[in-house]
């Protein structure tokens, strides 16, 4: 309350030596009484009204103690500075001092409130399921004689060794997608994850093709030496 704090200093609330006038006095005392309400924005209205009217050293210090309440301490302690010029007592402007070092404490926390960098939440990673490699299951060759047809063998063996390139790219992609994270070079190997594995899919396609071939080759010359006996 601005009527206990002013008390607390000797001479603060001097009676001043020519009493103030009507007009300005009503408003001053409306504007303690709306103070000690908690009506801090109406008390400041009237107090702003009875400095204007007849500015007093207690109405200066009032001024500067509504405007600390409505967290203006800027303006608060303009008051207050002005107030130290006309104080009565050497008590009474320690008084206001005390209450202009609160006033910039005050501030002080405030501004270093707003100024407090938000926490930013990391994003929760994201699982992606990866696909199950595909099995490849190549027939073994007839166990005649006929394997040993150029021929077959030729298609046969390239298709094993293009299947195995396949699976092995695939594997390859795999390992590539697991590390994704590890480094920034994996980083970068992880964007041909997808190549890989088109390119895996394409040779084990050619390669199972060209063990198809060999096989539909050997089926062939089995049934023509089975019918030329």
């Amino acid at each position: 309350m601005i009527v206990v704090v002013l008390a607390s200093a000797p001479g603060a609330v001097a009676a001043p030596r020519a009493p103030m006038s009507a007009g300005a006095s009503q408003h001053y005392q409306a504007g303690l009484k709306l103070y000690t309400a908690g009506q801090y924005r109406a008390a400041y209205d009237e107090l702003i009204q009875a400095e204007r009217t007849d500015s007093r050293p207690e109405v200066l210090y009032a001024l500067g103690q509504t405007l600390r309440k409505l967290e203006d301490c800027k303006r608060a302690n303009l008051y207050f500075s002005a107030y130290l010029e006309v104080a009565p007592s050497p008590q009474a402007a320690s008084a206001a001092r005390s209450q202009m070092n609160r006033c910039l404490a005050e501030l002080a926390e405030r501004e270093a409130a707003q100024t407090t960098p938000p926490t930013i939440e990391k994003p929760e990673p994201v699982a992606v399921e990866k696909p199950e490699p595909v099995a490849v299951v190549v027939a073994p060759p007839p166990r005649r004689r006929i394997a040993r047809d150029p021929l077959g063998g030729a298609l046969l063996g390239s298709g094993l060794v293009v299947v195995a390139s396949g699976a092995g790219l695939l594997g390859w992609s795999d390992a590539l997608s697991r590390d994704s994270g590890a480094t920034l070079d994996d980083f970068h190997d992880a964007q041909r994850v997808p190549t890989l594995r088109i390119t895996s899919g394409v040779l084990v396609g050619i390669g199972g093709a060209a063990v198809i071939g060999s096989i539909a080759r050997y089926v062939w010359l089995a049934r023509h030496r089975s019918l030329g006996r």
